[in-house]
């Protein structure tokens, strides 16, 4: 006969009992913060939640860090600094005789802004016009939940009299939605009237039963998975923090970058760490350009348990890295080393650089125009040196201040316009200062092209691409537009 098997017992782990208390509080601050709880975010917030708990922290406890822990995730999918000013406090456990403090010292005014306003997140000016009550009266109740606290709290040594009616405030949140339990099923609350008494006096079912009645939460969402609850994935996170005076250059390396990044605050990337050669591609050049200069930039890379996702790290690499990068020093880069020096100034197309061109033009990389020696009716024509670099080409030029220039660069086999002058400024942006011009492509060749009056630039590159999209093909079609452009690309 076989032997009966006893089921295993249940994880003692607060992302198994605590999940879908864990969840509604998730659910219920995402709200507040303006936001729906869509699956995927849910998901993910929830995932960020539960790498950051221990598993052993008490499901009140749980429930607060889960709160603060979504805020800060919200803040920082949206660029924003993640650490708000009173973060600090959530840690500060909750007595039970505060909340019952509050409820003995409560008039039918004070009881439904706590109610309303602290637990249900809404306004004050909307309560003014929703309760048909005086402004004054819903700030004095306020205070007077305040005064409550502040009492209570300095009788059991836990002094709040500087603290900011602001402060306060968070703590009347928190306290607001404080559940002593024991609780019915998660699952049982769309029941009407079966746990009613109990759900009056318990604001975690509440909030439970209202998210469920309204399909922003599902039962699904409240079933705690049976493997994989918490992430064992193993991620590398490197935060790359801009000087003040090169926070200007971010969004440049961020497009630039060919892995996941993240902007937090003005002056931090987060990025995936994975792959180091493309980042080190990336940020050589950068340097090298002084895109920004190499002194503005430093970098920190860590590795721990996380996972990335469209909204950012999940887990608590993402402050362990914004930490750490404030100890290393600005030109270094964790495990990429020191950044180089910016590249030499492109040599100057005045006389004595065609006595230098003449000496070293292997050595140096320098090409002439392929385009320049040809015959040519161009009326404003242009001196054009380029100089090949590390990922890309210099290209120096002198021309008639009243030329119109134009700039196409090839990259990954698409036509790119660098510059399309409409007006004879535009090329001052190019400017050296000794009456040349100097630019920079990144691409594997660059066009130039001098003209007396403006080009349908657009319009000649999609028939190029629609042809062959080359430069040599959209040099033809420009010069079959206008006949009197001067045209360089490099020789070959």
């Amino acid at each position: 006969m076989a032997l009966p098997v006893a089921p295993s017992p249940r994880s003692e782990d607060i992302a198994v009992q605590g999940w879908s208390s864990i969840t509604v509080r998730i659910a219920w601050t995402l709200l507040a913060c303006g936001l729906k709880a869509r699956s995927r975010l849910l998901r993910d917030v929830r995932t960020h939640v539960l790498l950051h708990l221990a598993a052993q922290t008490k499901l009140c406890d749980a429930e607060d860090l889960a709160e603060m822990l979504t805020r800060q995730f919200v803040r920082r999918a949206k660029g924003q600094k993640p650490i708000g000013p009173y973060d600090q406090d959530s840690v500060l456990p909750v007595s039970p005789r505060w909340r019952r403090a509050l409820e003995r010292a409560q008039n039918r005014l004070s009881k439904q802004v706590f109610q309303m306003h602290y637990g249900d997140n809404r306004p004050l000016k909307e309560l003014e016009h929703r309760m048909r009550v005086d402004r004054a009266d819903l700030e004095a109740a306020c205070a007077g939940l305040r005064e409550v606290i502040r009492r209570q709290a300095l009788e059991d040594d836990v002094p709040m009299l500087n603290w900011t009616p602001q402060r306060l405030d968070q703590l009347l949140v928190r306290l607001a939605a404080w559940s002593p339990g024991p609780c019915p099923p998660a699952l049982e609350l769309t029941e009407s009237d079966q746990h009613a008494s109990h759900t009056r006096n318990c604001p975690r079912c509440d909030r439970t039963g209202r998210l469920l009645r309204n399909a922003i939460l599902t039962p699904e969402d409240l079933l705690p998975p049976s493997l994989g609850i918490r992430p064992r994935e193993t991620i590398q996170v490197m935060a790359l923090q801009f000087h003040p005076d090169a926070v200007g250059h971010r969004k440049a390396v961020k497009e630039e970058l060919t892995v996941p990044c993240f902007e937090v605050g003005r002056d931090l990337l987060l990025l995936d760490a994975s792959d180091l050669d493309s980042i080190r591609e990336t940020l050589t050049l950068a340097a090298e350009l002084k895109r920004p200069h190499r002194d503005l930039l430093r970098g920190a890379v860590i590795e721990g348990v996380g996972r990335f996702s469209p909204y950012g790290v999940l887990g608590p690499l993402a402050d362990s890295a914004d930490r750490q990068v404030g100890f290393r020093p600005w030109g270094s880069i964790d495990r990429l080393g020191e950044l180089p020096e910016p590249l030499p100034e492109p040599p100057s197309p005045r006389p004595a650089w065609a006595t230098v061109a003449a000496l070293g033009a292997i050595a140096l990389g320098v090409w002439s125009s392929a385009l320049s020696a040809q015959p040519s009716n161009a009326m404003m024509p242009m001196d054009v040196e380029f100089t090949q670099a590390r990922g890309g080409i210099w290209a120096e030029f002198d021309v008639d201040e009243t030329a119109l220039v134009s700039i196409v660069q090839i990259k990954d086999g698409e036509l790119d316009v660098v510059l399309h002058s409409t007006h004879l400024s535009d090329k001052g942006d190019l400017a050296v200062g000794d009456g040349s011009y100097r630019t920079f492509a990144s691409g594997e060749g660059v066009l130039l092209v001098s003209s007396p009056g403006t080009l349908p630039l657009e319009a000649l590159i999609t028939r190029a691409q629609q042809s062959e999209p080359t430069l040599e093909t959209l040099a033809q079609l420009i010069l079959e537009n206008e006949p009197k452009a001067d045209i360089h690309t490099p020789s070959p």
